[in-house]
């Protein structure tokens, strides 16, 4: 199966939008201050992406950032809490990243641009090995209820993004009258988040792929 071609991570990094467009993506709180906190978040979201969350320890995080145990406890009381701030850092990350990209002037305003703009940046904000958003989507399923829990209304906010982008797509024709938006929110970013699990060579570049999620999309 071809992976996607390799494209600039959100994080620290300013990918390309819609046709060209250049989207400005903003940096989570923790990656302005370069604080012991960035670290340890970094450190577990790439830990999590790559062994999922069962398999994580806090002694490993804690390896990962360049810390003692000790030192990770002054900032974290436990892994749950960690798990939390990552979940809902990753969800409030890329819901901005897509605000923001979709509030530049330069976007175009009909839909087909502002959907293909959306998808690209969400994209964009799943590449890196600290990624909080590739974290987010490795171990969502795999966390306690209990746990991600109080991060479900940073979820939901990104939802209701797709929501609004999707009714008004429905209303100016671009998508199928007849369509659930309810189904399909979850099944488009299902797709577009299993990117992340792609294998092979290069060949695939991330315009293709939006290009063809959009295309399948387009009444």
């Amino acid at each position: 199966m071809p992976r996607i071609a390799p494209i600039n991570a959100c994080a620290g990094r300013e990918p390309h939008g819609a046709r060209g467009v250049k989207v400005a993506v903003p940096k989570p709180k923790f990656k302005q201050t370069r604080d012991t906190r960035e670290a340890v978040l970094s450190a577990a979201a790439k830990n999590f992406r790559e062994k999922g969350y069962a398999a994580v320890t806090l002694r490993e995080i804690a390896k990962t950032a360049g810390l003692t145990t000790g030192s990770l406890y002054y900032h974290f009381k436990s892994k749950e809490d960690v798990v939390r701030e990552v979940l809902d850092q990753g969800h409030i990350f890329i819901r901005l990243a897509v605000e923001k990209a979709l509030a530049d002037p330069r976007v175009g305003t009909d839909d087909r641009s502002r959907i293909r703009c959306a998808i690209k940046t969400h994209m964009a904000c799943l590449f890196g090995d600290d990624s909080l958003s590739a974290a987010n989507i490795r171990i969502f399923s795999q966390v306690p209820a209990q746990v991600k829990y109080p991060t479900l209304a940073s979820r939901h906010a990104y939802e209701a993004l797709w929501r609004s982008l999707f009714q008004d797509a429905k209303a100016s024709g671009f998508l199928d009258p007849n369509l659930d938006i309810e189904v399909m929110i979850p099944l488009m970013l299902g797709a577009v988040n299993w990117t992340l699990e792609w294998s092979g060579s290069d060949d695939v570049s991330v315009d293709a792929i939006v290009d063809h999620v959009v295309t399948m999309l387009e009444a």
